[in-house]
C-alpha cells in the first residue's frame, strides 16, 4: 500500500522548487528550513520510498550521490564539468532510442531493457564565462 504522508508531499515539493536534481542533504536543507521537525532520516526515507514507488526518479549519476527528479518520463542527463549542474535532455531530440536499443541487441546478443545516457562537458552559461 502507497501511503502520502504530509512529509512526502513537503519533499516532493522541495524537489519541485530546487529543480536541479538535488542530493538528499540538499533537500534536507530546503525541507528543514520551513519544517525543522522533519529530521533527516525520514527525508532518506521518504525519497527512497518516493523512487521505490516511481512517484520520482533516483538518477545515478557516475562518481555521484544520489541525485532526484520530479520528471518521470525517459530522458538523458547532461553535467557541466565546470559548475557541476545538471540539466535534462529529451530523448526524442537527440537519438532514436529504438534504433539504438536494437544495434545493441543485434550486434551483441544483449536483450536491452532500458538505458541510461548522461552527456559530459560545459553548459551555455559557462562557456560564456570561460570565453571572456
Amino acid at each position: 500500500m502507497k501511503r502520502n504522508t504530509v512529509q512526502k508531499q513537503i519533499i516532493l515539493e522541495a524537489i519541485r522548487k530546487l529543480d536541479s536534481h538535488p542530493t538528499v542533504d540538499e533537500v534536507y536543507e530546503e525541507v528543514h528550513e520551513l519544517h525543522p521537525s522533519i529530521s533527516k532520516v525520514t527525508v532518506y526515507r521518504d525519497l527512497y520510498q518516493l523512487a521505490d514507488n516511481h512517484d520520482i526518479q533516483r538518477v545515478m549519476l557516475p562518481g555521484e550521490l544520489a541525485r532526484y527528479d520530479t520528471r518521470l518520463d525517459h530522458h538523458y542527463h547532461f553535467k557541466c564539468k565546470v559548475c557541476g549542474a545538471i540539466f535534462d535532455i529529451n530523448a526524442d531530440d537527440v537519438a532514436d532510442e529504438a534504433a539504438m536499443d536494437k544495434k545493441v541487441e543485434q550486434k551483441y546478443g544483449f536483450k536491452v531493457d532500458k538505458h541510461d545516457v548522461t552527456f559530459l562537458g560545459i553548459c551555455p552559461n559557462c562557456q560564456k564565462k570561460l570565453s571572456t
